[in-house]
C-alpha cells in the first residue's frame, strides 16, 4: 500500500475549510494532517507536521497567502504546494510567473471543478505541473485580454491589490492592516481605483468586478453535502 499523502489545508473561511477537508478525507490516499486559517498559522503548522502538500488560498488575514508560501517554500523546499484562489483568472494570470519562479506547482480557482483539487495534489506531489483548466483556456487564449484586462495589467501593484481585498468585502481598515499601510493612503489607491475606472464608490466597484467576472457570487465548486 503506498503512503498517504498528508495535506495542511488553509482556508480562513470556516464553512469552505470544512467542506474542503470533508472532501478530501473522502480520498483514500489524502490525510488532512492539519488545518490553519491565517498565515502565520500556516508557516507555524508546517514547520511541525512537514506535509507533502501545501493546499493554500492567497487571500488570508494577518499575512497574505503568497507571503505565507514563499517562507514555507524555504523552509521545507520539498512541500509541493496549490495555490487556491478566489480571483478570476484575468488576475491570476499576473501572478502566474512569480509564483511558478518560486517553485509553486499548482494553481486552480474556485470556479473550477472540485475534482481538479485532487488532480493538483496529485500532480505536485508528484513534482509536477498543473494548472486548472479555466486558467489553461485563458493562457491559451491572449485574444480574451480585453481592453479590462489591459486596464488591470496597468494598474500598479498597490493599486491591484486594494481592488482585490475591496471586491472580497474587505473595508479601508481591514486593507490598512493587511497591507500595512495607514487608511488614509488605502483611500488615497482606491480613489485612484475608482479614477481609473470611471465609478465612485465601492459599491460601484464591486457591480464592476462582477460584470467583468473578476469575481463570483458564490464558490460553485464547493459541496457540503455527502454523495
Amino acid at each position: 500500500m503506498s503512503e498517504m499523502i498528508r495535506v495542511l489545508l488553509v482556508e480562513d473561511q470556516q464553512l469552505i475549510q470544512g467542506a474542503l477537508k470533508n472532501f478530501l478525507q473522502r480520498d483514500g490516499a489524502i490525510e488532512v494532517v492539519a488545518e490553519a486559517d491565517g498565515g502565520t498559522q500556516a508557516i507555524d503548522l508546517a514547520l511541525q507536521h512537514k506535509p507533502d502538500v501545501l493546499v493554500i488560498d492567497v487571500a488570508l488575514p494577518d499575512m497574505g497567502g503568497i507571503d505565507a508560501v514563499n517562507r514555507i517554500q524555504k523552509l521545507l523546499p520539498d512541500t509541493g504546494i496549490v495555490i487556491v484562489s478566489a480571483i478570476a483568472v484575468d488576475i491570476v494570470h499576473r501572478a502566474l510567473r512569480s509564483l511558478r519562479e518560486n517553485g509553486v506547482r499548482g494553481f486552480i480557482t474556485k470556479n473550477s471543478a472540485i475534482d481538479e483539487l485532487l488532480l493538483a495534489i496529485y500532480a505536485v506531489r508528484s513534482k509536477k505541473e498543473y494548472l486548472s483548466k479555466d486558467i489553461v483556456h485563458y493562457l491559451m487564449s491572449p485574444e480574451r485580454r480585453d481592453e479590462i484586462s489591459v486596464i488591470l495589467d496597468e494598474l500598479p501593484d498597490r493599486e491591484l491589490q486594494v481592488l482585490l481585498l475591496t471586491t472580497q468585502g474587505k473595508c479601508n481598515k481591514e486593507i490598512a492592516i493587511l497591507m500595512i499601510l495607514s487608511p488614509k493612503t488605502v483611500s488615497t489607491y482606491k480613489k485612484r481605483v475608482y479614477k481609473r475606472l470611471s465609478i465612485e464608490n465601492d459599491v460601484q466597484l464591486i457591480h464592476w468586478a462582477l460584470h467583468h467576472n473578476l469575481i463570483k457570487l458564490q464558490y460553485p465548486w464547493i459541496s457540503t453535502t455527502d454523495e
